[in-house]
């Protein structure tokens, strides 16, 4: 299972263009016991997914069903750091890094409660 999830982490350092075939890969070799664990990471990191927004039934003949795509949560995009990577930059392109660091030296913790 270790190894299992390293291949998920490891989709962050292959080239965007490849990723889908890398999801693909782990698709195919999932362990059982986290089909569901991958259908929502591809789902919401890799593919997308469809949501149903109409359905027609003609008497008699089938039922008619219209899906539409949901656009990814977090396209690879952002989250890929393949590039990063081979410019030996910092692996995190996490946009509010800064924000955060800020935040912290103004409260001067850096996990602060209430």
């Amino acid at each position: 299972m270790k190894h299992f999830c390293g291949m998920l982490d490891g989709l962050a350092f292959l080239p965007v263009d490849r990723v889908s075939d890398g999801m693909d890969y782990i698709k195919d070799n999932t362990p059982y016991g986290l089909e569901d664990l991958v259908d929502y990471f591809d789902a919401n990191y890799v593919t997308s997914t469809y949501r149903r927004i109409g359905q027609t039934r003609q008497y008699p003949g089938p039922v008619t069903m219209r899906v539409r795509m949901i656009s990814l949560l977090f396209p690879p995009e952002k989250w890929n750091v393949n590039l990063a990577t081979i410019d030996n930059e910092y692996c995190t392109n996490n946009l509010f890094e800064s924000w955060i660091r800020g935040f912290q030296q103004l409260v001067g913790y850096c996990h602060p409660t209430s």
